[in-house]
């Protein structure tokens, strides 16, 4: 399930950007990697990388507009708070059609990652959310994100 939200999320967010730009999306040029690795019996990593066929400036506005996170992901619903670098985030998540808050410690550098990193509390107590969204310019006109 996990993995198939993340391949949701790249592939919307690779569509967003390109919608932006034209309407014509050519998936030939899309180059995706997903992997997940159990590292014990409750300890998993997810890796994701996605190039899209946009330049880095179109793809950094569209996955850092906190008020439509949801144009691009199923899974994240907003960002609010202060967004500065080590700044106090709330993250809303929508996960089986319900809506959960998080209080997270927001990571910040500007055209190059923005993210969190922390334990949460409340509905998912114990788990480890660690989430970076990096961005690296390829050419002109391709940008690679990794999750």
């Amino acid at each position: 399930m996990r993995v198939f939200t993340l391949l949701l999320i790249t592939l919307t967010l690779n569509s967003a950007c390109k919608n932006r730009l034209s309407q014509e999306i050519d998936n030939k040029k899309i180059v995706e990697h997903v992997e997940v690795k159990k590292l014990d019996n409750n300890h998993w990593r997810t890796y994701t990388d996605i190039v899209i066929d946009a330049p880095i400036e179109e793809v950094w506005k569209t996955i850092t507009d906190w008020n439509h996170l949801s144009n691009w992901s199923s899974l994240f619903i907003g960002i609010k708070g202060n967004t500065q670098n080590s700044g106090k985030v709330i993250i809303s998540y929508l996960v089986d059609g319900k809506t959960y808050d998080t209080p997270h410690f927001f990571i910040y550098k500007e055209m190059v990652e923005f993210g969190w990193s922390d334990r949460m509390d409340g509905s998912f107590q114990g788990l480890t959310d660690n989430h970076r969204f990096r961005v690296e310019k390829i050419s002109e006109n391709q940008t690679e994100i990794n999750k």
